[in-house]
């Protein structure tokens, strides 16, 4: 039911050119993969809902906010958020490893049910690395310098979250890492970068 009454508001919305083209698409993609996450075919049972997860709320639902004011995707929006993705990615190895054992009672095939701590750690080590690594790397190219520093602030959170996993219960720091990177670089965008790092088209 909320399905469809997001797909008719959304319809109606983009008929009458409240909703730009690129925003009604993702909008569209969102409702699929989360259909698709939860119902049939239910890829969070499949080993595949840890990537869904993060590519939805990670990357398709901020690019959905870009095309809803701007009217468009630019291939550099995309690039801009696949960091925040990647923590997101990493949020949810730490969220889903304590309950590992209900989930595999339940045939609920998740990524922290099927591997080993040690792979766990070492996925995650990877994700977070390469996630401040495409940091580095844009604030050297598109990403505006209080966007990328706030960003590096979530690092050492990171860092203990990857530590921690498969060894710690209680899931804490990567979730900080990616809410402290999610509220820094929303207030970056709209505060500072305008205030001290003018964009000039």
């Amino acid at each position: 039911v909320a399905g469809l009454v997001a797909v008719a508001i959304g319809g109606a919305a983009s008929s009458t050119g409240l909703l730009p083209p690129a925003a009604s698409l993702l909008l569209l993609v969102g409702l699929a993969g989360g259909w698709a996450y939860s119902l049939g075919p239910s890829l969070s049972r499949r080993g595949w809902g840890e990537v869904l997860n993060a590519t939805l709320g990670g990357l398709v639902l901020p690019l959905y906010g870009v095309a809803v004011v701007t009217g468009a995707i630019r291939p550099t929006d995309v690039v801009l958020f696949v960091p925040f993705m990647l923590l997101v990615f990493a949020s949810m190895l730490e969220t889903q490893w304590p309950d590992r054992h209900a989930d595999a009672a339940s045939g609920r095939h998740t990524l922290t049910s099927r591997l080993a701590p040690t792979s766990l750690r070492t996925l995650a080590g990877i994700t977070v690395a390469a996630a401040y690594l495409l940091v580095a790397l844009l604030a050297a190219t598109v990403a505006p310098w209080p966007v990328v520093t706030v960003f590096l602030l979530a690092l050492p959170l990171s860092a203990v979250a990857v530590y921690r996993l498969g060894r710690v219960e209680q899931p804490l720091p990567a979730v900080a890492a990616m809410v402290l990177a999610a509220v820094g670089q929303l207030a970056a965008w709209a505060v500072a970068v305008p205030l001290f790092v003018p964009m000039v088209e």
